[in-house]
C-alpha cells in the first residue's frame, strides 16, 4: 500500500485520463494526455493506437497510420492496430494496402467483424463485388444484427468502453 504513495503517477494514469477526456469530446486535451503517457511509457501499444484514432479524427491520417506502425513495432500481432491502419489507409484511397492490413488483422482474430466489414467495403470499392458479398455474409454469420460501424469511432470505442484493456 505504501508503494502507491511513493509513485505519484501509477502506470496508465495519463492513458486513463486521456480516455476520460476523449469520452467528453476534448480531443486536443486527450491527445496531450496521450503524449504524456507515451513520454512515460513509449511501449504502450494501446496508447499508440488510441493516439492514432484521435489524430485520424482530427484529419491527421498519415500521422495516425504512423501511430499504428509504432504499436505494431511493439506488438506485431495486434489485430486492432492492423485493423485501424487498414481503415485509415482506406480513407486515403489506398484500398489494396487497406485490404492487406485487414487480412493481417483477420489472420490474428478471424471474428473481428469490423475488420471483415472494412475489408468487404474496400473490396467493393476495388470492383471485387463477389468477394465483398462473401465477406459481408461472413460478418452477418458472426453478428446477424451488424450495422455499418463508424470505422474511426470503432477504434476509439475499443479503448473508451469500460471493459477496455489497460
Amino acid at each position: 500500500m505504501f508503494k502507491l504513495f511513493n509513485n505519484p503517477q501509477p502506470a496508465n494514469v495519463w492513458f486513463n485520463k486521456a480516455k476520460a477526456l476523449l469520452s467528453l469530446g476534448r480531443f486536443n486535451e486527450g491527445l496531450s494526455a496521450l503524449d504524456k503517457e507515451l513520454a512515460i511509457d513509449p511501449r504502450n501499444k494501446d496508447a499508440w493506437v488510441l493516439k492514432g484514432a484521435v489524430l485520424s479524427d482530427l484529419g491527421r491520417v498519415e500521422e495516425a497510420i504512423g501511430c499504428c506502425d509504432k504499436a505494431l513495432s511493439i506488438e506485431p500481432q495486434n489485430s486492432q492496430a492492423w485493423f485501424c491502419k487498414g481503415s485509415w489507409l482506406g480513407t486515403l484511397g489506398r484500398d489494396e494496402e487497406a485490404v492487406k492490413c485487414c487480412e493481417k488483422a483477420l489472420s490474428i482474430d478471424p471474428r473481428n467483424t469490423e475488420a471483415l466489414f472494412w475489408k468487404g467495403s474496400r473490396l467493393a470499392r476495388l470492383g471485387r463485388h463477389e468477394d465483398a458479398i462473401r465477406i459481408y455474409n461472413e460478418v452477418l454469420a458472426i453478428n446477424p444484427r451488424n450495422v455499418e460501424p463508424g470505422i474511426t469511432r470503432v477504434c476509439q470505442r475499443i479503448f473508451l468502453d469500460d471493459g477496455a484493456k489497460q
